[in-house]
């Protein structure tokens, strides 16, 4: 449901509670789980519709990068990462 363009909608039109609705429901949804990762365009339509309708902003968790589970396969793409390090030589070239 696109929330922040109903809330975009209904403000414009003056029908401040559903503008208000759609805002902050749109806003939980694109808050997603916190800056950085959060659906910024989106985040940033219902906070333009907050501001408008003279709201507080909703207060919302900041990003937990320790509730970011790993992928299976992660341990698999490190090890390959240092084999290939390792393999690199530094590169100590002089400008001339």
């Amino acid at each position: 449901m696109p929330h922040g363009r109903l809330a975009t909608f209904y403000a414009a039109t003056g029908e401040t509670e559903a503008a208000r609705t759609h805002a902050f429901e749109g806003y939980k949804k694109a808050w997603a789980d916190g800056p950085p990762f959060s659906h910024h365009w989106d985040l940033e339509r219902c906070r333009a519709v907050v501001r408008e309708i003279g709201e507080p902003e909703p207060l919302l968790p900041p990003s937990d990068p320790a509730r970011i589970e790993p992928f299976p396969f992660e341990p698999e793409i490190h090890a390959m990462l240092e084999r290939h390090a390792a393999k690199q030589k530094p590169r100590h070239d002089k400008p001339k």
